[in-house]
């Protein structure tokens, strides 16, 4: 599993583990805060080189701001990637693409229906 793919699964469970640190029953809400204990324990230890390990007290008090943590970690992996919407090299890909098509278009407009090519003449 690749780091943004890690990244994704942990915001999922997240998110169906929020409405469970909310509850009113006090044994759901422990239960709910040790399995979102271990995401974030998760997170910083496969994200150790991205994130700073000070943020993981702030993220234990702060649901919200883990989240957020989480998706600014998940811009820096694309923001870093090669093929990222942002990145050079698929602008100038992108831009290629565009000429490429826009000097084909041309040619398929204009071309002949086969209804007008005559393959049975006569010789």
């Amino acid at each position: 599993m690749t780091s943004i793919e890690s990244i994704y699964e942990i915001e999922a469970d997240l998110h169906d583990l929020q409405p469970y640190l909310y509850s009113k029953n006090g044994w759901v809400v422990k239960r709910a805060r040790e399995k979102y204990e271990q995401l974030i324990y998760r997170f910083f230890r496969e994200q150790a080189r991205i994130v700073n390990p000070k943020e993981r007290t702030v993220c234990l008090d702060d649901d919200n701001y883990f989240l957020s943590l989480m998706e600014s970690t998940r811009k820096s992996y694309y923001s870093d990637s090669a093929c990222s919407p942002s990145s050079k090299s698929f602008m100038v890909a992108a831009f290629i693409t565009l000429k490429l098509l826009l000097v084909i278009q041309p040619f398929r407009q204009h071309s002949l229906p086969s209804s007008h090519l005559n393959t049975n003449r006569a010789v």
